[in-house]
């Protein structure tokens, strides 16, 4: 499987690569929905950055999308790189300390989540991109800074200078925040 993932980041990736979870693929949606842009046609559409889904996070969106606007999606699509139960609720991660794995205990979270940051963990030029705050938590512990909310990815990209669409939808959502309409 990492070899796989290995071969297709290789593939598809930029200079920048995102692993979208499923919480923030809504939040792009609403803002596609909301504001008339779309942050992932945009990231999908660059040569420099792009993004990913694992197959688990696919399949959860396809419950409640038209197949055809996932499949879009699919050459964007990664592997587990583990294999678990969709009821196991983990919360115990292993990290290198002083050159010896260790194992700590965080967050319990979905398996989904928990596949996410093994899967950014395995591939260090992934950076996740969530909105759940327990996997934020753990994730932020395991990854170290490779993790940022949406928000946080349009920061990220206004300061790189990505594209002047999403500048200007920085300036509104921040004009809006200053008079509390969102």
């Amino acid at each position: 499987m990492i070899d796989g993932n290995n071969k297709i980041l290789k593939k598809r990736g930029g200079d920048i690569n995102f692993l979208i979870d499923t919480s923030a693929f809504q939040i792009f949606e609403e803002w596609h929905a909301n504001f008339g842009i779309n942050i992932l046609k945009k990231i999908i559409n660059s040569k420099s950055v792009n993004f990913f889904i694992i197959n688990d996070v696919w399949v959860e969106l396809c419950q409640k999308r038209d197949e055809n606007y996932m499949n879009m999606f699919l050459q964007n699509t990664l592997n587990n790189e583990m294999c678990c139960s969709r009821d196991w609720k983990p919360n115990q991660f292993v990290v290198i300390q002083n050159g010896e794995p260790v194992v700590i205990k965080l967050n319990k979270i979905s398996s989904t989540d928990y596949c996410q940051i093994i899967l950014c963990q395995n591939h260090e030029n992934l950076i996740l991109v969530s909105n759940d705050k327990r996997q934020l938590k753990s994730a932020n512990t395991i990854l170290k800074g490779r993790v940022k909310s949406p928000t946080m990815l349009i920061d990220y990209l206004v300061e790189k200078k990505f594209d002047k669409d999403i500048i200007e939808f920085k300036k509104i959502t921040d004009k809006m925040k200053t008079k509390k309409i969102i």
